[in-house]
């Protein structure tokens, strides 16, 4: 209770027993007779008296210490003062000397920062030739090339141990002969095939050197498909090596000139137009797939590129020639064959109905002689998804001809004879996931291009005059690639060639001679037929070739030992050739049909050179 209040409630108290008191003494005399009551009334005000004294005695001594106080605060509470202006002051001095501590680190974290902001680039170049000499001390440690003079040469190559199967038999390697599949008629139909084989083994040297703003690259590759007449398979398989690439490149800024052996100009690359970037199908098989277009033959090109988005390039090739054609004389009833005047200067010199083999039978005969060079033009795109190509040629064929007519002598006087083909094709690489699927297409069109393909068919056939027409022909292929994991690629092919029917004819004593490529005149009766193993009339021509390949590669090592793979492939392949007599009578041109159907599965395992 606060000091006035406790005072106000003496005053209260003490007026109230004084005014007690003086009622009790009027009372006495009027009221004698109540003497236990006026005892009572007496008692009452003493008790309230002794409570009123016992306040004013608290009430005195809570004053006392109230004095007692005033008297002491001034001096506490200077001295209370005194000491928290010396407390400010010591704040005030230490806030001070914060401050200046705070300003000098500041100002040695800024000298700090700035120098290690000037030694950033010191440590970035120390970095940087860290990395370079760990990357010099590895290229010597496990160097991805020789080191030799001015140059850097890189060995490569795999050896590869391949089984073959047929279930028609081909007598061939890993390199089939798609066009010369067996028909129905031949002993070989009758027959399957298996072979075991190292003859794909390949080996390459790559060599690479810059001078100035030049770059310079040089190739050569090699396996041991080529023909030799010396190999046996009777004990040593001793196959002589084939030239596959030989070529040199030289670059400089946007130009690039490449000649020498090389894949063709009309191939689709994977990257601009650049050497060694050739699309190919991962088949086993070293003749592809149905379809494909290509081939490796001497060539000159010059390719230049438009920011790294556009490339155009232009290449004179090698040219060679490959005819075919037959001879029938349709008679009154019958057809009997006729023989062509052997053409010169041609690759198939005796041109008996069977198109040319591929470069893996001996030639015997000269190599064509044309008037000028193959000519391609190709123009690629990447604008930033896929590639694209769009590809023309020219082709110039020239024949030494004796006669005007297809049975005349060659005493008679000659002229040569030149043939025009043209063709058109396109292409594209569509990343459909990046790095796990892509799918390819490939097409050319035109006339005179069999030999760009794979079916061995002609670049052109004869007219009676043994002057040269040029087929029709388109090849196409689609391809599926797909990398679901870093070990296993997995892939599909589907191709088709075709190859249009080209015919002429002639009157001749006893009829007329019907000569060209694919006439339904040819007689076929023994394209279907094994009679006792002989061989019986069979001028059928491919007329379309088409398959279908799947396969798979499991890589089971792959690190700086090289790589380790095997891989399996099958394909079916179905040869339809144009229709034919099946018989020597007239009456039956065109009711023969020969057909052959191919299924074939080949293994590989390979080690690649690291």
């Amino acid at each position: 209770m606060k000091s006035y209040q406790k005072i106000l409630a003496v005053f209260v108290l003490s007026s109230l027993c004084v005014a007690t008191a003086m009622a009790s003494e009027g009372e006495v005399s009027a009221k004698k007779s109540k003497k236990h009551h006026a005892e009572v009334e007496v008692k009452a005000p003493c008790e309230a008296c002794e409570a009123i004294k016992r306040l004013e005695e608290k009430v005195a001594s809570q004053q006392a210490e109230i004095d007692q106080l005033k008297g002491v605060k001034p001096a506490e509470a200077g001295t209370t003062d005194a000491a928290a202006e010396a407390a400010a002051a010591a704040a005030k001095q230490a806030a001070d000397a914060a401050a200046a501590a705070a300003a000098e680190a500041n100002a040695k974290a800024a000298a700090a920062q700035a120098d290690v902001n000037s030694l950033k680039p010191e440590v970035a170049s120390a970095n940087a030739a860290a990395a370079d000499a760990e990357k010099k001390v590895g290229q010597l440690e496990e160097p991805a090339y020789v080191h030799y003079k001015g140059v850097h040469i890189t060995p490569g190559g795999y050896g590869q141990f391949a089984g073959i199967y047929r279930v028609h038999n081909e007598n061939a390697d890993t390199a089939s002969s798609y066009g010369a599949f067996p028909l129905e008629g031949s002993p070989n139909s009758h027959v399957n095939e298996f072979r075991e084989s190292g003859r794909a083994s390949r080996l390459s040297l790559k060599v690479e050197g810059e001078a100035k703003d030049m770059k310079f690259l040089g190739y050569f590759e090699t396996d041991f498909l080529g023909s030799s007449p010396n190999a046996s398979e009777s004990q040593t398989s001793s196959y002589a090596p084939r030239l596959r690439l030989a070529f040199a490149s030289v670059k400089k800024g946007s130009w690039r000139i490449t000649g020498g052996q090389n894949w063709s100009l009309l191939q689709t690359t994977k990257e601009g137009i650049s050497p060694l970037t050739e699309w190919l199908p991962m088949v086993i098989d070293n003749s592809y797939t149905p379809g494909f277009t290509y081939a490796r033959q001497g060539s000159i090109r010059v390719t230049k590129s438009f920011g790294n988005k556009v490339w155009f390039a232009v290449a004179a090739e090698n040219p060679e020639t490959v005819a075919n054609a037959n001879c029938v004389t349709v008679g009154t009833t019958t057809l009997a064959t006729c023989t062509l005047t052997t053409p010169q200067g041609l690759q198939n010199g005796t041109l008996t109905g069977t198109p040319i083999g591929s470069s893996f039978v001996a030639v015997t005969s000269a190599p064509s002689n044309d008037i000028a060079p193959d000519l391609i033009a190709k123009i690629a795109v990447e604008p930033g998804w896929g590639h694209y190509e769009v590809k023309m040629m020219g082709r110039f064929f020239r024949d030494r001809v004796y006669s005007a007519t297809a049975v005349s002598s060659a005493t008679l006087a000659g002229h040569n004879d030149v043939a025009f083909g043209e063709a058109v094709g396109a292409s594209a690489i569509f990343p459909v996931i990046a790095k796990k699927f892509d799918v390819e297409i490939q097409a050319l069109a035109g006339k005179g291009i069999g030999r760009y393909g794979t079916a061995g068919a002609p670049d052109a056939t004869f007219r009676p005059d043994n002057s040269l027409e040029p087929v029709k022909g388109l090849q196409l292929v689609v391809g599926l690639e797909g990398h679901p994991t870093p070990k296993l690629d997995i892939y599909a092919y589907g191709g088709d060639e075709y190859y249009g029917r080209t015919t002429y004819s002639i009157p001749v004593t006893g009829g007329t001679d019907v000569i060209g490529y694919g006439s339904p005149a040819f007689i076929d009766s023994g394209c279907n037929s094994d009679v006792n193993g002989l061989a019986e009339t069979c001028q059928s021509q491919t007329r379309n070739l088409w398959a279908v390949q799947p396969g798979f590669w499991y890589r089971m090592y792959k690190g700086k030992a090289g790589t380790v793979q095997f891989g399996a492939s099958y394909a079916y392949i179905y040869r339809r050739t144009w229709d034919g007599a099946s018989s020597s009578s007239l009456s039956s041109a065109g009711e023969a049909r020969p057909l052959a159907i191919e299924n074939q599965v080949m293994t590989a395992f390979r080690y690649y050179i690291p």
